[in-house]
């Protein structure tokens, strides 16, 4: 009689520990929802954020409706973590599908995107023991499936990405690659920044841009120039060596002849007050013999005849 008193007891002990487990996992995205968001509010968000988690696990949870101001701006979201001391967890990896990004280019030229900024945590006077928010991201971000919508005066245009950042907590810096598909163009991208250093390094290169793309967004063409023909580039930049430099294979021009440039290259250097542009080119025209130039300007705002050409 008493192993069977025993028994019940242990089966009641077992059914409730379960039904509290049961309680625990339906619960659990609910509480960390709220406790995210509370999380959030330190920081001068570009708007309201707002998400709801689906699914959560002891190391990955998923969620979707990611909105800021009411506007999609990510469709799903997978997080990936260890859980390093009881009240703490390092988010490993975050993969990212549908980002959305827009944005408006107004008569002048200038872009707008909406909600751009990167959040900052709130004054809270001198004592304030806020980390940086780096120190809440996770040491990688994937993008994926991803689109930059741009509306201009009396067009849209579309900017399929994806993207990889890699996040160095200890230094404060990101490396980010991406390709993004302009007219179904392929361009990669990679750049290096840091919060304390500003961009470090950026670099834009492609193989076979179809350069007639580009006329649709050029304006007034003089003499009714168009663009042609495809071309290999490469640009980079480098904040040690305060340079921008470029390479292109070929820029092709059609006004009632064909005429070209390749083979074109150009170096900008910053010191100071001083700016320096030097580069060459050769000429690709059927009816005269290619010629190759190069050439240095040289800008210091130091001498009184600050421009100085050869």
């Amino acid at each position: 009689m008493r192993f069977k008193t025993i028994g019940q007891i242990l089966i009641l002990f077992l059914l409730g520990a379960c039904l509290l487990l049961a309680g625990l996992y339906i619960g659990l995205p609910v509480i960390v929802e709220s406790q995210l968001k509370k999380q959030l509010q330190q920081y001068n968000l570009p708007g309201d954020l707002n998400f709801h988690i689906e699914k959560i696990g002891l190391t990955h949870a998923q969620v979707s409706g990611i909105s800021l101001n009411e506007k999609p701006v990510a469709d799903h979201l997978d997080l990936f973590y260890a859980l390093e001391r009881i009240s703490q967890l390092h988010i490993l990896k975050v993969v990212v599908s549908g980002v959305k990004i827009h944005g408006d280019l107004d008569a002048q030229n200038k872009l707008t995107i909406e909600g751009l900024s990167l959040f900052k945590p709130k004054e809270m006077g001198k004592n304030n023991t806020t980390p940086s928010f780096f120190s809440y991201l996770p040491d990688r971000v994937i993008i994926k499936n991803s689109m930059v919508t741009v509306s201009a005066v009396s067009d849209q245009f579309y900017l399929p990405f994806d993207g990889l950042a890699i996040i160095g907590k200890q230094n404060e810096t990101i490396d980010f690659r991406a390709h993004i598909y302009p007219f179904g163009e392929k361009i990669s991208l990679q750049a290096a920044y840091g919060l304390k250093q500003g961009l470090q390094a950026a670099q834009a290169k492609a193989r076979a841009f179809d350069l007639e793309h580009l006329n649709a967004l050029i304006g007034n063409k003089p003499l009714n120039t168009r663009l042609a023909g495809k071309c290999d580039f490469n640009i980079q930049y480098s904040a040690s060596e305060k340079r921008w430099s470029a390479d292109l294979s070929h820029l092709g021009l059609q006004s009632g002849f064909d005429f070209g440039l390749k083979d074109i290259t150009c170096d900008f250097n910053s010191d100071g007050q001083k700016r320096v542009f030097n580069g060459a080119f050769s000429t690709q025209y059927n009816a005269i013999t290619p010629m190759t130039f190069a050439y240095t300007l040289v800008w210091d705002a130091t001498k009184a005849d600050p421009y100085h050409f050869k």
